[in-house]
């Protein structure tokens, strides 16, 4: 029942209004490191969720966002 928020800044564009990120066409990949060295100090299921804060309710050109997690070695 630990809740934890967090706000960050992601740029998706250029000052130019140009995709940031790999890929070809409107298909970008955009991955992010937001918090190297995390810990999850419980055992347990973990759930996260994302929204967006920007003026527009409406992101034109985005069609998915994710989030990918990677044990450190």
């Amino acid at each position: 029942n630990n809740i934890t928020r967090d706000t960050i800044e992601l740029l998706l564009a250029d000052a130019s209004g140009k995709w940031i990120g790999k890929g070809f066409g409107a298909i970008k990949d955009n991955q992010i490191v937001i918090r190297k060295n995390l810990i999850f100090p419980l055992a347990g299921t973990y759930r996260f969720s994302i929204e967006q804060a920007m003026r527009s309710d409406y992101l034109k050109g985005i069609k998915d966002v994710g989030i990918k997690v990677e044990f450190a070695r």
